[in-house]
């Protein structure tokens, strides 16, 4: 199946709008060990506790977040975080359910969710903060043209151990150089 093809089954759906029972899909994914490792708080959230998160999303206008659906089916979340629509910018994260054996869903999220946020919304920044022994995510983020901006030091502690988090960004500019280098050369031979 194409680039294009694929691109297209991927859909951001506000979680705010979503039936109880598919917010209740997101907190599964939310849950999962693997997710919550790669998290600033890693404890298994309550239903009381996410449907209340929910509720507060209506009022703080400075945060989104989305269900991430692939064939329809919720595969993951993804979430803008700190928008600043004088600035033109915000952060972002987003997590895939483990149980998706689909390869390459990360890489078509990252490139769906950059084009919205810099071609569809005309934002100018996107910043991340990836916690150190998250390589992986580093390392698909230095692939779009991400950068490391910043360490911030013994952030996180997690079992008496002490790790640092990176803060990553890319601009709107550095997006549309990369952008072509990708559909030039990682896409071009999908059919």
């Amino acid at each position: 199946m194409s680039f294009q093809n694929r691109l297209k089954k991927i859909n951001f759906l506000n979680i705010l709008y979503l039936s109880s029972s598919l917010q209740k899909e997101i907190l599964q994914i939310r849950n999962q060990k693997d997710i919550r490792k790669n998290l600033y708080t890693t404890h298994i959230i309550k239903e009381k506790e996410h449907f209340l998160w929910i509720k507060s999303l209506k009022k703080d206008k400075r945060k989104l977040f989305f269900s991430i659906k692939y064939n329809n089916e919720i595969i993951g979340t993804l979430g803008l975080t700190d928008i600043d629509l004088i600035n033109k910018k915000a952060s972002w994260q987003f997590h895939i359910s483990k149980k998706v054996s689909n390869r390459g869903l990360g890489t078509l999220v990252e490139f769906k969710l950059l084009d919205f946020f810099f071609k569809k919304k005309k934002f100018n920044k996107l910043n991340c903060e990836v916690l150190e022994f998250n390589l992986p995510v580093v390392k698909l983020h230095n692939k779009f043209g991400f950068r490391k901006e910043g360490l911030r030091r013994e952030h996180i502690l997690r079992n008496k151990k002490k790790f640092n988090v990176f803060f990553l960004g890319i601009t709107k500019k550095e997006w549309i150089a990369r952008r072509k280098y990708f559909l030039k050369n990682i896409f071009k031979n999908e059919k």
